[in-house]
């Protein structure tokens, strides 16, 4: 606790980050699943546009929670850093997947997943994604949006009308 004070004091009030991340250091030392700590490291790197930090951080912060949502969450901005920052779409939708997997029809993962299989021309993924977000609880407007999509790209890309229209 005491650590953690010193760690945000030379952060926030003398400036001095250096001071600041070696506080946060020996606080994870001691307790690597310090939430205080984590996020801090998490802000300085992410002010500092450490990519690779932030995601080292945000994977201790995954590995340290129980929350599922919180969890997901955390995949979910690795799998943003991976796609906007550090431009490794590969990367990205392993990231997306994950979150997937904690969370079944995460809105965040879904949408992600979706803007990169079509930039990619993966349509069987999407096609995978598409039927996820329908079986988990959408709404009767979102279930139909997404039976339309689905049909779409299963009459375009796929040539398979006869599916299509089931």
């Amino acid at each position: 606790e005491l650590t953690n004070r010193m760690g945000l004091i030379w952060e926030e009030q003398v400036n001095d980050i250096e001071r600041a991340v070696e506080s946060y250091r020996q606080v994870l030392d001691h307790d690597p699943g310090d939430e205080t700590a984590l996020a801090a490291m998490e802000r300085i790197h992410t002010g500092r546009e450490e990519w690779q930090e932030v995601i080292d951080v945000l994977v201790r912060r995954a590995e340290s929670s129980a929350d599922p949502d919180a969890v997901a969450s955390f995949h979910l901005r690795i799998g943003e850093i991976w796609e906007t920052a550090l431009a490794v779409p590969e990367r990205a939708v392993e990231a997306y997947r994950e979150a997937l997997q904690v969370v079944a029809g995460h809105q965040g993962a879904c949408t992600a997943l979706e803007r990169l299989y079509v930039q990619g021309e993966k349509w069987q993924d999407l096609v995978d994604v598409y039927r996820v977000r329908i079986s988990v609880g959408s709404t009767e407007d979102e279930r139909i949006a997404l039976l339309l999509r689905l049909a779409l790209v299963e009459a375009e890309q796929f040539e398979r009308r006869a599916e299509a229209i089931e």
